[in-house]
């Protein structure tokens, strides 16, 4: 509730606040999944609502915590039933510091992923999740808590690969305080009053 920020083109921005803040309902609206009930939602001035769903969504590539694997292998996985060069998929496996272990699998990318993947770690799960994100080259990534089961090592790893990979729109939503000073800027949903006591 009256609440209003911008988030600039092109930079890296923190969502940080408690559970039930709004974070995770933000991202929800800036994916055109449940429109505001007050305001609107502007892109370059122009309201949300106004602009074509699939075109808007072409732009975006989301990844969270929990990530969906399905029957086929890695590289399936990562392309996700899209039209994605190898190489593609390669760089964006690089990027989500993934390559490390896929290449232990024994088929390597080839690798067989059956039973919803279950003999690989939450973390290895993540970091395929990252990379199908990543793959498309989209202009805005959201990550919702993406990074929440790797180690503090290869979170940093990762996010300092993703921004090397300069001019796209980064959105962090991230309870780590680590993560969200890595970014340029940071929306912090706490009410008023709890950061000044903080401070």
């Amino acid at each position: 509730r009256n609440l209003s920020f911008s988030i600039r083109a092109g930079e890296t921005t923190a969502l940080t606040g408690p559970s039930g803040s709004g974070k995770t309902t933000i991202l929800n609206m800036i994916l055109d999944l449940n429109p505001p009930t007050q305001g609107m939602i502007a892109v370059d001035g122009r309201d949300l609502a106004t602009i074509d769903r699939s075109s808007w969504l072409k732009l975006l590539s989301v990844s969270g915590q929990d990530v969906e694997l399905m029957e086929g292998t890695v590289l399936d996985n990562i392309r996700f039933r899209r039209d994605i060069p190898d190489e593609d998929i390669r760089w964006a496996a690089d990027v989500a510091c993934a390559t490390e272990f896929i290449e232990d699998l024994p088929y390597g990318f080839d690798e067989w992923l059956g039973d919803e993947a279950i003999r690989l770690s939450g973390g290895q799960r993540q970091r395929i999740g990252l990379a199908r994100a990543l793959a498309s080259r989209p202009q805005i990534l959201i990550l919702d808590e993406a990074t929440s089961a790797l180690d503090e090592e290869t979170e940093m790893r990762v996010f300092s690969a993703i921004k090397q990979d300069a001019g796209r729109t980064l959105i962090v939503v991230s309870h780590r305080p680590a993560v969200a000073r890595l970014m340029k800027n940071q929306i912090d949903l706490r009410p008023p009053a709890a950061i000044a006591k903080l401070r």
